[in-house]
């Protein structure tokens, strides 16, 4: 009787755990960025990671696994970084480029759809793992989570965010300003807060676009309704 009750038990487990994966994985394809869906990827990544080390039958590799990831969060959590470096400029333009033609998707922050403030985040964030992960840089990484997990609109970026963005100046719009004290991998954020574009340098800027429903590269001598907004330029801190 107890073999069926803990066979029983094991398949009700390997079913919880499967669903817990399919639940983590759709959260992680969907584009939408918000506060809830981020509690949702934590709780089910948590819940994934627990799992495994309950998997197994033998105890010594319960033992192993679960100390491998603690070992793993702690590290990530508490260890230092290595390298003091930070993303280049051209590094971050890179990122900003792989999300040409993107669909636009209002909340969106990732390769399925982003909107104009989700494009100049998932860009630094991209752009900071890949730098992190290569140098094994604990610093960088722990740095792309944070500003992972701590949204901004378009008016948020320009007011500070969090310490992590600095205003440059203000011009009656981007074509006005044309390329004056801007370098590629600064951003405007126009129209008293409403939008954002990223500079990549040359007279060009990408956006998301709502109404052209995707990611666009514009020249500054274009012809767009961002372009002759009022703007305000604003540059991430680890560019000083």
């Amino acid at each position: 009787m107890n073999g069926l009750g803990n066979g029983r038990g094991k398949r009700v487990f390997r079913l919880l755990f499967a669903c817990n994966l399919v639940l983590l994985a759709l959260c992680l394809i969907q584009p939408i960025r918000s506060g809830f869906f981020r509690l949702i990827i934590v709780s089910s990544l948590s819940a994934c990671l627990i799992g495994v080390c309950f998997l197994p039958d033998r105890r010594s590799l319960r033992i192993a696994l679960l100390g491998g990831v603690m070992t793993l969060v702690l590290g990530v959590a508490f260890l230092p970084g290595r390298t003091g470096e930070h993303p280049s400029r051209d590094a971050y333009v890179r990122a900003l480029r792989s999300y040409i033609s993107v669909p636009y998707v209002w909340g969106g922050e990732n390769a399925r759809g982003v909107d104009c403030s989700g494009i100049v985040r998932a860009a630094w964030i991209d752009a900071q793992l890949r730098l992190g992960c290569r140098t094994a840089d604990l610093r960088l990484i722990r740095s792309a989570i944070a500003t992972w997990w701590f949204d901004a609109s378009a008016k948020e970026l320009a007011a500070g965010y969090l310490g992590r963005t600095r205003v440059l100046h203000s011009a009656p719009s981007i074509r006005a300003n044309g390329d004056a004290e801007l370098l590629p991998g600064d951003f405007a954020v126009v129209a008293r807060g409403v939008h954002a574009l990223a500079y990549l340098g040359d007279g060009q800027w990408i956006e998301a676009d709502p109404g052209l429903q995707k990611v666009v590269v514009l020249q500054t001598d274009g012809a767009n309704q961002w372009l002759d907004s009022s703007a305000v330029f604003v540059r991430w801190r680890q560019f000083d």
